[in-house]
């Protein structure tokens, strides 16, 4: 079947429309019923971003050029369509995306912030109308006082509660504290990527801790990996330790004070789950009650070779610093030796002397948990003397919290970014990344997180 040019620009103009045997064809070529077909089209607004200038653009490949984990798109591809931010994980966290915008900001340093000009809000009230996560990120070219531009970051969520239609502002501010660097990244990434994970496992989670009275009555408890599939590598994390934390708590014995705690953390991936997981939080919190009545002020040991250290990017050596610095905010001792062979040790909570609940979910491959008590004096000595030694070798000089830690910036190499570290933490603590980032994950804390940067902010002053 054919027709005319004529007729077919009549029907696309409107003057005439299909019959007969052409619906049918129109029909099966299309795959839409001829009345839709013919129908309006949608009429839907599309508000267009700003263009980006010269110095914006580099500024978003510098993003990737810095850091290997990152793929940033900073505008829509097309119209109507978000950007985007892809997040790789090293190890433990799972890859993720974000949507994400970039605006042309200015500086305003007697404020502290940098603000998105009115012009833009059109685009921005867009952008942060969907429930989605996203993020807006504002370009600087020159601050006011002659330092190079950058980066600021703050989720969407916060924007849309600012400029709400009974809040009107003049510009959109961001705190400078939320300027893109190693510290921030650092946060954003782990953040995002963990609670990004966490939000989609939420109902399977929340199935397999309902199921785990079972195992908690057993001393010994092992559970496959492939057990529970479809689990990312984040959700098999929080629910191994979330049955490790439960089953050490309900096997320690009651005669005696625990000492010390093992811990597989080797990068600061690893370390995400201390900062991040309320359930973490809440374990050491049990913990220190029942370690209090013991002579010896409790601890916690880790195993970080040299190599590891120098393969780690300095993102993520902060992470672990800033994990060891809460720990140390805590009250626990922080000691880390550094022979490899040491690091296949499995988990375990220590009363010295007479018991050790092992339970082991971090780097556990094929196994979200792996639980036992041992008891026998062998076996505790076992773990009684990698204790011993880790407190003899620590590589973590000093009797107080601030040697400590300020022998940690040595050993992870921090070195060449301490001189503005702690003011960073100072000021990323003081404003919160709970308004810069927002958790949607009822698993996820960021209260903690913003504790351990105030306390690494202290160490300068």
């Amino acid at each position: 079947m054919s027709v005319a040019r004529s007729t077919y620009m009549r029907w696309a103009s409107g003057e005439s429309t299909p019959e007969g045997l052409a619906r049918l064809v129109l029909e099966e070529l299309f795959g839409i019923d001829f009345d839709l077909l013919m129908g309006p089209a949608p009429d839907r607004e599309v508000i267009l971003p700003g263009v980006l200038d010269g110095a914006s653009r580099a500024a978003a490949m510098l993003v990737d050029s810095r850091w290997s984990t990152s793929m940033l798109h900073p505008t829509a591809p097309v119209a109507g369509v978000d950007g985007a931010w892809y997040l790789d994980g090293l190890d433990l966290l799972d890859s993720t995306s974000v949507a994400a915008q970039m605006y042309v900001a200015t500086a305003h340093l007697n404020d502290d912030v940098v603000a998105i000009g009115s012009h833009d809000y059109p685009h921005v009230r867009q952008f942060v109308r969907p429930t989605r996560r996203a993020l807006l990120l504002a370009s600087v070219e020159e601050r006011q006082d002659g330092s190079e531009g950058s980066l600021y970051v703050l989720d969407a969520a916060h924007a849309r509660r600012l400029l709400a239609l009974d809040r009107p502002v003049e510009r959109l501010p961001i705190p400078t504290a939320y300027q893109l660097d190693d510290l921030t990244f650092a946060v954003v990434r782990s953040l995002i990527t963990a609670d990004n994970a966490l939000g989609a496992d939420d109902r399977l989670l929340d199935s397999e801790e309902q199921g785990m009275e079972q195992h908690l009555q057993k001393e010994r408890s092992v559970v496959a990996r492939e057990s529970v599939p479809g689990l990312s590598q984040v959700g098999a994390a929080w629910l191994g330790s979330r049955f490790c934390s439960r089953h050490a708590l309900q096997w320690l014995t009651k005669s005696a004070a625990p000492s010390a705690l093992w811990g597989r953390a080797q990068i600061g991936e690893e370390a995400v789950p201390l900062l991040l997981f309320r359930q973490q939080h809440w374990f050491i919190d049990q913990f220190l009650q029942l370690a209090a009545g013991g002579e010896d002020q409790p601890g916690m040991a880790l195993c970080v070779p040299e190599d590891v250290v120098a393969a780690s990017p300095i993102y993520d050596r902060i992470m672990l610093f800033l994990a060891l610095a809460w720990l140390e905010m805590r009250g626990l001792v922080t000691w880390i030796c550094s022979e490899p062979e040491y690091a296949k040790l499995d988990e375990f909570v220590l009363v010295p002397g007479q018991q050790a609940v092992v339970g082991t979910w971090m780097r556990a491959r094929d196994t979200i948990w792996s639980a036992d008590v041992a008891v026998r004096k062998a076996q505790v000595l076992d773990y009684d003397l990698a204790v011993r030694h880790a407190r003899a070798n620590s590589v973590l000089e000093g009797s107080s919290s601030t040697d400590r830690l300020r022998s940690a910036v040595d050993y992870l190499g921090l070195g060449p970014v301490w001189k503005t570290l702690p003011g960073r933490c100072r000021e990323l603590g003081a404003y919160g990344t709970v308004d810069m980032l927002q958790a949607r994950s009822r698993l996820i804390g960021l209260e903690e997180l913003d504790k351990a940067l105030r306390f690494v902010g202290s160490l300068a002053t």
